[in-house]
């Protein structure tokens, strides 16, 4: 199937690459509220090591993405995310019946390089069929759908953890990866129409030459740094409200609440990326994320309280909404004889590299919000300054 512009995606389309994507914020999210349970039960001597179920997820997630890519582009679309969605299924069933941390790491580590496949695939499934404004219209509407995940996931998993214990959980996530892959090898043919060889030094070579390109390098960059500003929100977010401000309860709602504004935001951007084009709409979204943080750093040296934080909090994921699928779709758009190679490394890249920024944070300043919206500041600005710099479209 060739790239169309013309004709818009189905909902039946767009629904079903939503569905696949938010396997991986749906496998952080879920389990959020059942962490303190798990590490008391699996791990009582020492119940802060259940943080590293996070971290399995996340760190083979990010290492699976490179090497998705190339198989990819061998094998087909279908075949790789079919496997992923499995491996995603089998993690659920051995986290479910792990009697020790360590069983749970190894079932979390295969989940992790399961969401991998769906999370690159859907991005070279579009580039297959799309191209242009008409691709990030497409992405954008997916990212609305995703952006809904990490606002209701944390408090589903509170639910089913509360009324049917914490390893129902993971039971969801077996139902996920199976009625994924029903639904997918139901509904979505194979787009790849020219197969690449499945070569070490091929693969390296078109990494070098995605890298070569400019355009690719600016939209990676702003990928990148918007994502470890919302990664740091996400990892610093629930110390800072329960330590600083003395409101814990506060967060999953207001986390809830930005999500749905990143979704209102996607949904804009799928509107207005066909008038107005991708790099303005990112360097306008950037200028005015850029503007809220510094109006949040003096006002807190100023004295002044919670909106300060949340402030930039709000405004982090209305610029997802508009900067992640443009920047996806320009980094893509001259890329699509190696979507799937190219859609890896650029997934790779944001996913460790934002992960590697913003860890620090919470590290080294603890609870205090005044040097991490510093550090999210940085962030935003070094975004802004990649989108200044590209070509328009």
């Amino acid at each position: 199937m060739t790239a169309n512009p013309v004709s818009g995606p189905t909902f039946r389309f767009v629904a079903l690459m939503a569905f696949l994507v938010s396997c991986v914020a749906l496998g952080i999210d879920l389990m959020l509220a059942s962490l303190v349970q798990i590490g008391r039960e699996l791990s009582p001597a020492a119940p802060e090591n259940a943080t590293l179920v996070m971290g399995s997820f996340f760190m083979a997630l990010g290492v699976a993405t490179f090497f998705v890519g190339p198989l990819l582009d061998a094998w087909g679309r279908r075949p790789v995310i079919l496997g992923g969605l499995g491996l995603y299924a089998l993690g659920g069933l051995l986290s479910w019946l792990a009697p020790s941390l360590t069983l749970m790491l190894l079932g979390r580590a295969l989940m992790g390089v399961g969401a991998a496949a769906p999370r690159v695939g859907v991005q070279a499934i579009i580039r297959d069929r799309y191209s242009g404004r008409q691709m990030a219209a497409t992405i954008s509407i997916v990212m609305m759908i995703f952006t809904l995940v990490p606002g209701i996931a944390p408090v589903m998993g509170a639910w089913i953890a509360d009324a049917f214990g914490w390893r129902a959980v993971f039971f969801v996530f077996i139902i996920f990866g199976a009625g994924g892959a029903a639904w997918f090898a139901w509904q979505q043919p194979e787009t790849l129409t020219k197969p690449q060889p499945l070569n070490f030094r091929v693969w390296i070579r078109e990494i070098r030459d995605a890298f070569r390109l400019p355009v690719f390098r600016q939209s990676m960059t702003i990928q990148l740094f918007t994502f470890a500003s919302l990664y740091g929100f996400l990892t610093a977010g629930p110390a800072i409200f329960s330590e600083s401000y003395g409101i814990p309860g506060l967060y999953p709602y207001i986390f809830g609440g930005v999500s749905l504004l990143g979704a209102f935001a996607a949904f804009a951007n799928s509107r207005l990326v066909k008038r107005l084009g991708m790099v303005v709409l990112s360097r306008v979204s950037l200028m005015v994320y850029s503007a809220i943080n510094v109006v949040s750093l003096i006002a807190m040296a100023a004295g002044a309280e919670l909106w300060s934080f949340v402030a930039p909090m709000f405004f982090g994921f209305f610029v997802l909404g508009f900067v992640i699928g443009n920047a996806q779709a320009l980094a893509m758009e001259p890329l699509g004889h190696i979507a799937g190679t190219a859609s890896a490394t650029l997934v790779a890249v944001a996913t460790l590299g934002a992960g590697l920024l913003a860890s620090p944070l919470p590290l080294m300043f603890g609870s205090d919000p005044m040097p991490f919206i510093a550090g999210t500041t940085v962030f935003g600005a070094i975004a802004l300054w990649a989108a200044m710099r590209l070509a328009p479209d």
